[in-house]
């Protein structure tokens, strides 16, 4: 197993540059990593990455601030039985590579038209699953534009990159009968933290995402050392 450090909860600080909020807005208790004996956590209120020092994959510690709230939504989701969730596994580098390559034509795309550059965090990436066909299908679009005339940062989804590998996929799905299988699922989430939730979980070759069958419940995967979540984007245009 490829080893794991503390270095790698750096991505999931919270960190004051990258928010447009005034001091008084801030989780401060999120601009840290924490480890207590048995783990180590950092999250930025969109996601949390756990490194876990032995087996035991108890969260059960009080910090005495807003981490706890986080600990308990990690512990709610990480407790809940597999029957219940659907279980989505596919290649963690081709998917990677693939969302990379998007978010840069993207890039290049906004550059040229607007000579302005965008960053991961300005972009949303959609997946959309065929669930009969096990098929993933992946979209990255811009979200953050600045309008000059209103002088303010505005919503927008004017380029929108679908270009990609074609994705196999294994989608299972806890329903017993037939007619209440799934046809397909989507999500979408911030480029930059879809990234970041790859690149953590680099000791699988296939990563299996567990998550309910609503494109607003959150994803979440497992290994003996380590464990994630992230939220999805809940408005999806």
């Amino acid at each position: 197993m490829k080893p794991i450090t503390i270095d790698k909860l750096k991505s999931f600080v919270l960190k004051e540059d990258e928010y447009n909020l005034s001091p008084e807005q801030h989780h401060k208790e999120l601009l840290q990593i924490y480890t207590t004996d048995n783990f180590s956590i950092a999250s930025n209120g969109h996601m949390v990455a756990v490194i876990y020092n032995s087996e035991d994959h108890n969260l059960n510690y009080t910090f005495g601030h807003g981490m706890d709230v986080i600990t308990s939504l990690l512990t709610r989701y990480h407790n809940e039985d597999l029957i219940s969730n659907c279980q989505i596994i596919f290649n963690r580098q081709l998917v990677l590579d693939a969302i990379k390559q998007q978010f840069q034509i993207l890039k290049l795309q906004f550059k040229e038209k607007y000579k302005k550059t965008i960053t991961e965090l300005d972009c949303i990436t959609k997946f959309y699953i065929d669930c009969q066909q096990f098929k993933l299908y992946i979209m990255t679009y811009n979200v953050n534009l600045y309008n000059k005339q209103a002088k303010k940062i505005v919503s927008t989804r004017e380029f929108i990159i679908t270009e990609q590998p074609e994705i196999g996929v294994d989608f299972i799905q806890p329903n017993k009968y037939k007619a209440t299988q799934l046809k397909t699922w989507f999500s979408a989430y911030n480029t930059k933290y879809i990234l970041d939730y790859l690149k953590f979980m680099d000791n699988c070759e296939h990563i299996t995402l567990i998550t309910g069958g609503s494109s607003v419940q959150p994803i979440r995967s497992e290994e003996q050392d380590r464990e994630i979540l992230l939220l999805p984007v809940t408005r999806i245009e």
